[in-house]
């Protein structure tokens, strides 16, 4: 990165209707209008006054006819593949250049055309303008620092809490041209974010969520704020009413809720509760749903595909 201006940008950013979060290499979005619903991941890279923008995968979900289709970029193929329901989606454009401006009173990043993002830094808002966002205002509810790799420390009985999160402050783009697959997932100290089209076990899914996160020694509660879901056999699209009051409050653990041999939904639904089931200094097991185990294997190396974020307790 040669222009750390930018920096101010990184973060969560929330409206009603919508999340955004941005990182030093992504950007992704989750945006409802009406009843139908969308996700978008977009890649940069940043120079010295110039940003350059990769749109790389774009989901629609729409409630009337429930079809979802999302297009991405292969890069073998060099061309846009799009896949589920065939829905007649416009292309996107693949590379956009923008200007960095910084100013005593705001940061842009624009062009002679349009202006993407634009951050107020006297009322601290943040303007998007997109083609599903035309001049939405969003407030920061998380910022995110972005760091060199470091080995993360070695999980003790009163470390569990604060491994389960620092483990996981990262994010990445992986995929399988072979397969059409991939998954964009960035993870923060207080909000988890995925974008993926996949498979499990032999069913093919799209996959784009919002959620907020917290751990302690007992385990870890995960909050979905947005759920897009479609396979052959689930339909979701949700989001809270206010998505910006929901999603910048802290969660707030119940240790009576931790149960040794399961996961516990509370409140509807809205909370799972994944307790500790096992750990090593080097690995983390939770008890996840329907019986499975997820774990949490400790980063000794770095990973070239993803980037990392530095530990706020």
């Amino acid at each position: 990165m040669k222009n750390s201006n930018v920096e101010q940008l990184f973060g969560v950013w929330a409206n009603k209707d919508s999340e955004l979060v941005i990182t030093g290499k992504m950007i992704m979005l989750f945006t409802r209008k009406g009843t139908d619903y969308f996700s978008s991941v977009v890649t940069y890279k940043i120079n010295e006054n110039r940003i350059d923008l990769f749109n790389k995968a774009i989901a629609f979900f729409y409630k009337s006819t429930e079809k979802a289709s999302c297009k991405y970029f292969c890069n073998i193929k060099e061309n846009w593949i799009e896949s589920r329901d065939k829905l007649d989606l416009q292309t996107p454009i693949r590379k956009k250049s923008f200007s960095i401006i910084n100013s005593n009173s705001s940061l842009s990043i624009s062009n002679d055309a349009e202006i993407f993002l634009k951050f107020n830094k006297t009322n601290n808002t943040l303007t998007l303008n997109s083609n599903f966002s035309k001049k939405e205002n969003f407030k920061q509810i998380e910022k995110i620092q972005v760091c060199n790799f470091k080995i993360r420390e070695k999980a003790t009985k009163v470390s569990i809490g604060k491994c389960l999160t620092e483990w996981s402050l990262f994010s990445g783009f992986i995929e399988d041209e072979k397969e059409q697959s991939f998954t964009a997932e960035i993870h923060t100290n207080k909000h988890s974010y995925i974008f993926s089209q996949n498979k499990w076990k032999g069913d093919k899914f799209l996959y784009c969520r919002a959620a907020r996160i917290k751990s302690n020694n007992n385990g870890l509660v995960f909050a979905q704020n947005i759920r897009l879901m479609a396979n052959s056999n689930e339909f979701t699209i949700k989001m809270e009413q206010d998505n910006l009051l929901i999603s910048k409050q802290d969660i707030l653990i119940k240790n009576d809720f931790f149960n040794p041999k399961s996961c516990v939904f509370i409140n509807d639904g809205k909370e799972i509760y994944w307790s500790l089931k096992d750990f090593t200094e080097d690995e983390i097991i939770l008890n996840g749903c329907a019986g499975e185990e997820y774990k949490h294997p400790r980063p000794k190396a770095k990973n070239e595909n993803y980037e990392y974020f530095k530990y706020e307790s």
